[in-house]
């Protein structure tokens, strides 16, 4: 790694990784795209173990893609299912994970589970397939403000498991895209052409998230060009594409 820096005299200096770094253990004891986040605060982190130096030639591929950005914030309602379930609805379906703030009990374990629809009223998400799509939280006792650093969600809907008493003034939901330049937009006289028209706007930003995919939810948010074609012409229509 590299970390150049940029003083106000505009003098450069450029700090490099060798064998003089050290390396510890983070509260991020799980992380997969798929699955999710588990963030563990009672794990210990204080102890450090020397690095290993590598001059193994890494190349740089150069990156053309937008970068991506917070592109909203949403605030959810609360719904208790029929089968009693803590569920947060955040009124649209979108890319991009939870923010919790707040203090819970040493040792104590926040579940968030994301889903796309609800089924008799009730949390679902076997739509995932394999995918877990869940972030785990184990509180040190502190209040923190926690998400999740390497994977994101697809989702309108999820449910919080864990907790006695649910506030969500304690949750907020960051909707992540690319941050592409909007080139044309229309609008009608007609409600539910408008609302697909939303539609359309709405999937292109879940799936235009870094390198375009497939889909943002499931087991896959691959890129695979073959979904991209299909759309392509209409995500010309409604933003600069080049990156």
């Amino acid at each position: 790694a590299e970390l150049v820096l940029t003083f106000a005299d505009g003098t450069v200096a450029a700090l490099q990784t060798d064998e003089n770094w050290r390396a510890r253990a983070s509260s991020c004891v799980e992380n997969s795209i798929y699955d999710g986040e588990k963030h563990d605060f009672t794990h210990p982190t204080e102890h450090s173990c020397e690095c290993v130096f590598s001059n193994a030639h890494f190349p740089t591929c150069p990156d053309f893609g937008a970068q991506t950005v917070e592109k909203a914030i949403l605030k959810p309602a609360l719904i208790i299912s029929p089968k009693g379930e803590y569920i947060l609805d955040f009124g649209q379906n979108f890319a991009g994970f939870v923010r919790f703030s707040g203090m819970l009990r040493h040792g104590q374990m926040l579940k968030i589970s994301h889903g796309e629809v609800l089924q008799d009223g009730c949390f679902y998400n076997e739509n995932l397939r394999t995918a877990k799509s869940e972030y785990i939280y184990i509180s040190d006792g502190t209040e923190k403000e926690i998400q999740p650093h390497f994977t994101y969600y697809g989702y309108r809907y999820v449910k919080v498991s864990g907790v006695e008493e649910l506030s969500v003034d304690d949750f907020t939901a960051l909707v992540l895209c690319s941050d592409y330049e909007t080139a044309g937009s229309l609008r009608t006289g007609h409600e539910l052409v408008n609302r697909l028209i939303s539609n359309v706007e709405w999937g292109m930003r879940g799936n235009f998230l870094d390198v375009p995919t497939d889909c943002p939810q499931r087991d896959e948010r691959m890129g695979w060009t073959g979904d991209t074609q299909v759309f392509s012409a209409t995500a010309c229509y409604l933003a600069d594409t080049y990156a």
